[in-house]
């Protein structure tokens, strides 16, 4: 397992900067090897479950592309 890094106002600003300019390759160094994500569409209940950077990458790409449009607040505060 990686060790994670503490988050950073900064660290979040940039996270939300790369999703809302749909940069995959900038997002996913947000990401660790071992990373998962939880996508609120899905055959689930609960939506859909990416695990590792590569099912993460391919859930992260069908969303930009599915939504294309989609950006997340950038408010953030210390």
């Amino acid at each position: 397992m990686t060790a994670m890094k503490p988050a950073t106002v900064e660290t979040l600003k940039a996270f939300l900067d790369a999703f809302n300019r749909h940069d995959l390759d900038a997002i996913m160094e947000f990401f660790v090897d071992d990373c998962r994500f939880d996508a609120p569409r899905g055959p689930d209940p609960w939506g859909r479950r990416f695990a590792g950077k590569d099912q993460v990458r391919e859930g992260l790409g069908v969303g930009s592309r599915e939504f294309p449009t989609c950006t997340m607040a950038r408010t953030v505060t210390g």
